[in-house]
């Protein structure tokens, strides 16, 4: 554990062993799986409700196509190093005593059936909604039955921001083009510094700024399509073949987006 980090798992007492076991049976896991227990701040847990009780999704579908022979094996060790790395691929949020906690888990990294073309799997995996308890992020391999292949990744909106959707699509990068050398490197800083960091911000104050210095934020806001319970993927997100051709980098047998300012990478925000 992290010096001065707010978890629950730093000392041992009858409550903190109440709710390790609480979260692990929320979770369906053995206690010996949890590694950390940290506190949501309000958005997580308003994503999370908001999810639950409207249907709208709050989950982002990310799509990479490869070029060439898809080498799973070696995707599977990258994906495998950059969850030991970073909290956020393995955190879960669960609900204890009316209060919401992340929860970070040594499990390993599960993939998903897919048995269907990308647009067939696109349109299945928005329908299957994620709660208290249950994976934050899910991958996927697809197969198109000419050939194409794509990996998926769906998170929810809960576990990450676009800071870090930044670094991991960094940690991404190195890890594809020199895994030994990602191996090498520290871990992302831990949910528990992020949580004190969290504690001394002032939500009026930053809701201020922007609505001060964006006159149009209202507006903007309100441009993003969100499709009611039932609703289908949006047209951008359909044609999401057409929009995913990423660049073959030099030296690497998988090819990923160069985050920059014009990313080769789409997702779609599917409700």
């Amino acid at each position: 554990m992290d010096a001065g980090s707010p978890t629950t798992t730093n000392s041992r007492n009858e409550d903190t062993d109440k709710m390790i076991r609480a979260c692990a049976e929320a979770c369906g896991v053995g206690r010996q799986i949890i590694e950390k227990i940290c506190p949501a701040s309000e958005e997580q847990e308003h994503y999370m409700e908001h999810h639950i009780s409207t249907g709208s999704s709050y989950m982002m579908q990310m799509v990479l196509h490869y070029e060439g022979d898809l080498n799973q094996n070696f995707l599977l060790r990258v994906l495998s190093a950059m969850r030991f790395k970073n909290h956020v691929l393995r955190t879960r949020l669960v609900k204890h005593e009316g209060h919401v906690y992340q929860v970070v888990l040594r499990d390993p990294i599960v993939f998903q059936q897919t048995g269907v073309d990308l647009h067939g799997f696109l349109a299945q995996n928005s329908r299957t909604r994620m709660d208290y308890g249950t994976p934050l992020s899910r991958y996927a391999f697809v197969r198109e039955p000419h050939g194409e292949a794509f990996f998926v990744w769906t998170v929810h909106c809960s576990a990450v921001d676009a800071w870090t959707l930044r670094l991991i699509f960094d940690d991404l990068q190195i890890a594809c083009s020199d895994l030994l050398a990602y191996s090498k490197l520290p871990p992302r800083p831990p949910y528990g510094k992020y949580a004190i960091w969290l504690a001394s911000r002032v939500y009026e104050v930053g809701l201020t700024f922007w609505l001060t210095h964006h006159t149009t934020f209202d507006n903007l806001v309100h441009k993003f399509p969100v499709l009611g319970p039932g609703g289908i993927p949006s047209a951008s997100t359909m044609k999401t073949k057409k929009l995913l051709h990423l660049p073959k980098l030099e030296n690497s047998r998988f090819n990923l987006p160069t985050m920059g300012p014009k990313p080769s990478l789409t997702s779609g925000l599917v409700v």
